[in-house]
């Protein structure tokens, strides 16, 4: 059977802006409970830390079944929780 190449239909640039670029965070997820001891949670909000000392462009989003702990919220490195 033949086969044909399709190229896309759109300029190289049709998606760049003529504005100057916005700088981006970037996001760190972080998932799960610090009570489970298994997702190490605690290590990664470390790591986290860390990396937030040494750039600026980094956000840490949390998203656990629990509220905020008051140990979590001292560190202060999460930027945003659900």
């Amino acid at each position: 059977q033949s086969s044909y190449l399709v190229p896309c239909g759109l300029a190289d640039d049709f998606f760049e802006s003529a504005e100057a670029p916005v700088q981006r965070k970037r996001d760190v997820l972080i998932v799960g409970p610090r009570s489970t001891g298994g997702k190490r949670i605690d290590d990664a909000l470390q790591a986290a830390r860390l990396l937030k000392q040494r750039r600026d462009d980094v956000r840490v989003v949390r998203v656990a079944p629990e509220p905020m702990s008051d140990a979590e919220r001292r560190l202060g490195v999460t930027d945003e929780y659900h």
